[in-house]
Formats: structure tokens, sequence, C-alpha cells
């Protein structure tokens, strides 16, 4: 079984439409809204591959590379502090998720 949030992919326009009660998500799953998130906003499970249980949990890895590969290079030209730092918080937490992910491997 498998614990871990998608990251939506709608995450930067996620707002405007709350009625939503299945998204697509970064790594092309559709899944309900209540499995997936925003790093750095959303509450999430410890960023872990496996816990004491033997259960995945933390963000997928998928979603997490498509966020580092596609968004990286988009904070700087975020005018918005607030927003950029946002990004930025988000694209450290999936960085921290790659790299315990590899470190278990």
């Amino acid at each position: 079984m498998i614990l871990n949030m998608h990251i939506r992919g709608d995450f930067n326009s996620w707002i405007e439409d709350t009625s939503k009660r299945r998204v697509k998500t970064l790594c092309h799953k559709m899944t309900e809204v209540k499995y997936t998130g925003i790093p750095g906003i959303n509450a999430q499970r410890p960023t872990v591959m496996k816990d004491y249980t033997g259960v995945d949990v933390g963000w997928c890895l998928e979603c997490c590379r498509q966020f580092v590969i596609e968004y990286a290079s988009l904070t700087e030209d975020i005018d918005n502090v607030h927003l950029r730092g946002l990004y930025r918080d988000a694209i450290d937490l999936c960085i921290h998720q790659l790299d315990l992910a590899t470190s278990l491997e």
C-alpha cells in the first residue's frame, strides 16, 4: 500500500476551481483530490521511502521529478517574492524526497 501524496497537475491554478473531485497529477494519474497536494502548502506524511511498517510514504517520486524538471527554472521569472519562495520550498521538498529515495536504493 502506498500512502504518498501526488502533486496536482493544476497546482498553479487549483485555487480557482475547487469543484473538482478528481484531478490529474504531475505523474499523469487521475486521482481523488484528497490524495493530491502541493509541497510546501499541504500537510504531508513524513518524507521517507519506507516507514517502520514497510509502507512507501511522502510525495510521489515521479511527481517530484516532474515538478523539479518543469518548474525549477521558472522560479526566477516569478515577480511575487512570496510566490517565488513557495515554489522554491516546494522544489526543495521534492529534491529532498528524491535524495532520500536514491540513498535507500
